[in-house]
């Protein structure tokens, strides 16, 4: 079962990156993650996953709120690296599933439940798939330009 409870997103780093690199950007992610209120973050050598802390945020701005996990992989593909990045959404649905459930079966318009818990479901799907696809964009673009420092050199706009 993926679709909608899993989401994933792949981006080309406009840098070269050898597995040499590996480890100093999976350190440079984990940084960012914990600037975002990440708990338990795991790295080996070809992956960075993470557990948001899952009653700590409940700000409402905290793009970590609505996710399980996520997983970060360094791919190569045709000879360029691509960071992808996988989220888990199970509790975003289930719980607003749940919550809207018992609103149903406690009021005397379910019609009208089943309409709002749709739009709110949807709406915080949609919003959290983007929040995160954003951020991926932010972290590529991060890393294109700490790379560029190490070699050197002005980041190359592609």
């Amino acid at each position: 079962m993926t679709f909608p409870f899993t989401f994933k997103f792949s981006k080309r780093i406009n840098a070269r990156v050898s597995p040499d690199d590996f480890e100093k950007i999976f350190n440079d992610i984990g940084d960012f993650l914990d600037y975002e209120s990440v708990d338990k973050i795991t790295i080996d050598r070809e992956q960075l996953s993470f557990t948001p802390q899952m009653f700590f945020s409940v700000w409402r701005f905290n793009k970590m709120k609505f996710i399980d996990k996520g997983i970060f992989r360094l791919e190569y593909i045709d000879s360029d690296c691509y960071l992808t990045y996988e989220i888990f959404m199970y509790i975003l649905v289930i719980a607003e599933l749940v919550m809207f459930a018992v609103l149903g079966f406690t009021t005397k318009d379910p019609l009208t439940i089943l309409i709002i818990a749709g739009i709110i479901i949807i709406g915080s799907w949609l919003v959290t798939v983007i929040r995160h696809r954003l951020m991926l964009n932010e972290i590529v673009s991060d890393l294109e330009s700490s790379i560029a420092k190490r070699n050197g050199r002005k980041k190359e706009f592609v």
